[in-house]
This record gives structure tokens, sequence and C-alpha cells, in this order.
């Protein structure tokens, strides 16, 4: 994460239940103070009052108690947590294009993913319209960068169906793996849709 306010977003395998809310889903243990949201039916996000500190190791306790799925199954695992580090804003880089349509139906809403290949990690952009676009701060390292077309913006690659008949969402990836360095912005990631 990056000292931006970036948000931890948390997907579990199954349906939470929070009768109270997500108060004590975790346990805090650092003087940082996060805010839990709860997104989907299996997700929470997870976002920090005073934004991230630079250099500080974050752990957060999932609380047994309080975290189960729908049919009362919880965490077995005393020890259950998760461990991250924040990284000074001044090691990341960044991606800049723009994005053009030359089709007839030119889409509302634009997704563009960037997986980084060296550190298995994924950074997603929603951009609306066609034009120029910036990504923000992302690690260094190499990335594949893919786009799509979100007619039906459910956030997913549609392959189309048969029955009832509905074409798959157009997708365009930029022909070469892209080396992203510190402080430097990689410029004319251009995704063109014909």
């Amino acid at each position: 994460m990056s000292q931006m306010m970036d948000v931890g977003n948390f997907v579990f395998n199954r349906m939470l239940d929070f009768p109270k809310g997500v108060e004590g889903i975790i346990e805090q243990d650092s003087d940082k103070t996060l805010l839990v949201t709860r997104t989907a039916v299996n997700g929470l996000e997870l976002a920090p009052v005073d934004g991230w500190q630079s250099g500080f190791n974050y752990t957060i306790l999932f609380n047994i108690e309080s975290l189960k799925g729908i049919a009362g199954n919880k965490l077995t695992d005393k020890g259950t947590q998760l461990s991250f580090r924040v990284v000074p804003s001044d090691t990341l880089g960044f991606f800049e294009g723009f994005i053009e349509d030359h089709t007839e139906n030119s889409a509302l809403l634009y997704r563009l993913i960037f997986k980084n290949i060296d550190m298995d990690t994924v950074k997603k952009l929603d951009i609306h319209g066609t034009g120029e676009w910036m990504s923000g701060p992302v690690l260094p390292g190499r990335y594949v960068c893919i786009a799509h077309k979100d007619d039906n913006r459910d956030g997913e690659i549609f392959r189309g169906s048969v029955f009832p008949y509905s074409p798959a969402e157009q997708v365009t990836t930029y022909p070469d793996t892209v080396q992203v360095e510190p402080r430097w912005p990689v410029k004319d990631i251009n995704f063109i849709f014909r």
C-alpha cells in the first residue's frame, strides 16, 4: 500500500454474518485507527483514519468471535492475522496514456487492469469515457496491461452469451510488458478499440 488514501479490500470465500455491524471485527494491534466497512456480503474494506503511515508495519488481528460466516462458521486459529508494510510514496511509479474508441458504440466505462508479474499484485482503474488517463501510484516492476469496455458495469470481462444473445465485451491489451521504475511515469500506455 502507499501513503495515499488507498484502502485494503478483503474478500472471503463465504458470506459473512454481521448481526451487530462491523464493530469489533478487527482487534487493533497498533496505535493507528482503521475504519472497517462492509462492501459486499463477503467483503470488507479497511481504511486509515489519518492516512497510512510510511514505513509503518501494520498487523491486523481478526476477532474470531465476531468474524463468522452466515452459517455460523468461525475462524479456528486464534492467530489469524494479516501483516503489511506501507511503502514511501517516492518509491512508486505511474502509468499515463489515453483511450481511443473507433467502434460504433463507445463505452461509458472502461476498466484498466495492470498486473505486476514480479509481485503478483493487480491495480485496477475505472475510466469514464475516452481520452487521457493517469494511474496514480503503482509499485515498481514489470506489468501486463489490459483494458476492456465494461458495457454491463459488473467489473468483470463478459464473454457473451448465446441465449439471450449478447456479444462479448471488447478487450484490448498493451502489446508488450511494461517496466515501471520508482518516481518515473511510464507514458504512452494507449488502449485503442477498433
